[in-house]
């Protein structure tokens, strides 16, 4: 009988246990969870009232240069119009006399008036006032949700990175993976082999896999970035620095090097994404592999460009992209070589997260992907075992 209660009594005591730790953490998410709210509350209050001081200035700005530019020629106006006025009402005074003369029967009157009468007119030469009108332009009214948040700023939810599983190759470099459904497929231009997975078999291939930049969009269209030598080098004005754009028989259909203004676009396009109506390229600006986010419409229009976190990238952390991958909700990861690290961004650009990827036991990562699922792929390599690089399945929560 005792043992059975003292075997109970464990038992309680493991499941108060249980409740005190599930307790603490419930009432630190609500602790964490309030702080955040209230962060992101003061933020977007604190962003409305800078918008709204800056738009109150700048309507006064406006109102004062309006009044610059009226109250002098409204007074240059009164003046003349007062002069108007005093001279009108002076001949009118005279006329008066005139007519109440010549209506008048007695020749003293008449004779008294002729011996004053004054023959002279004020004189009626004025300056002649030009007034410009001015008018107001209304800038452009939101109609659109969109378009609102594009200026104010928007809401997004911090994704956090969860690890589901790792798997051991038989390369030593994951130059590329691409992720679709439930298939990885990995390439290494060093091991010349191009490799898929699923359901955790791996079966290999004999295919070559070398590549600089290369994407197959939604659409099926092909991406390809083009450089004229093999190592990274500045680009002279003979360069070749080019992302093309080919359909499924290889004819070229776009090519993006030079912006409107002559201006190189990329100095080496190393990999490429699409989403939606956006290309993205990681552009690399020299052999340290320090680099950018270079993001184009079909029309070859930079939309923006993204050279790493003010908080984290600098002079001592450069930002040195590796690879780059959209979720289907637009999120951007980008992977940040030097740093082991990848920023999430909003689709404008903004970084959502930063999130260092030893955490999850992530090192000399190489290569990323996100399938339709937010599971988020890394391929990396190896610098001591040769053929056993790793992949990394995350999920973005």
């Amino acid at each position: 009988m005792i043992s059975n209660i003292h075997a109970l009594k464990g038992r309680l005591e493991t499941e108060i246990r249980w409740y005190k730790n599930e307790k603490e953490k419930l009432e630190q998410l609500l602790s964490d969870g309030e702080e955040n709210f209230q962060e992101t509350k003061n933020k977007i209050i604190q962003t409305k009232t800078e918008m709204k001081k800056i738009i109150s200035t700048y309507s006064s700005d406006l109102l004062q240069e309006l009044e610059g530019k009226w109250r002098p020629e409204e007074n240059k106006i009164k003046i003349k119009l007062s002069n108007l006025e005093k001279n009108k009402d002076e001949l009118e005074s005279r006329k008066r006399l005139l007519d109440k003369t010549l209506l008048s029967h007695q020749s003293s009157d008449i004779f008294s008036v002729g011996q004053t009468l004054v023959n002279t007119l004020p004189y009626k030469s004025f300056p002649r006032i030009q007034h410009g009108k001015t008018k107001f332009i209304p800038g452009k009214i939101w109609k659109f949700e969109s378009e609102v948040s594009t200026t104010f700023g928007e809401l997004y939810t911090v994704p956090s990175l969860e690890l589901i599983d790792s798997y051991e190759t038989d390369i030593s470099i994951v130059t590329k993976i691409h992720c679709d459904y439930n298939e990885v497929v990995i390439g290494s231009w060093v091991d010349e082999k191009l490799q898929t997975v699923k359901s955790k078999r791996w079966n290999r291939s004999t295919r070559k896999f070398k590549t600089l930049g290369i994407h197959v969009s939604t659409n099926d269209q092909i991406l390809v970035g083009l450089v004229e030598s093999h190592g990274l080098t500045s680009p002279t004005r003979y360069s070749v620095r080019r992302v093309v754009v080919m359909n499924q028989d290889g004819f070229i259909q776009h090519t993006y090097e030079y912006d409107s203004n002559s201006q190189r676009l990329f100095s080496w396009p190393r990999r490429i994404t699409t989403h939606n109506d956006n290309i993205f390229v990681v552009d690399l600006t020299n052999k340290k592999l320090v680099g950018r986010v270079v993001v184009l419409d079909y029309e070859g229009e930079i939309q923006w460009t993204y050279t790493g976190c003010n908080s984290i990238n600098s002079n001592q952390s450069k930002f040195t992209p590796q690879d780059i991958a959209v979720s289907p909700n637009g999120r951007i990861v980008v992977s940040d070589r030097d740093n082991n690290a990848v920023h999430v961004l909003s689709p404008t650009g903004e970084v959502i997260e930063y999130k260092e990827l030893k955490t999850f036991g992530i090192d000399i990562h190489f290569s990323v992907c996100i399938n339709q699922y937010d599971d988020l792929w890394i391929g990396c390599n190896t610098m001591t075992d040769k053929n056993k690089a790793k992949i990394f399945h995350l999920k973005l929560i």
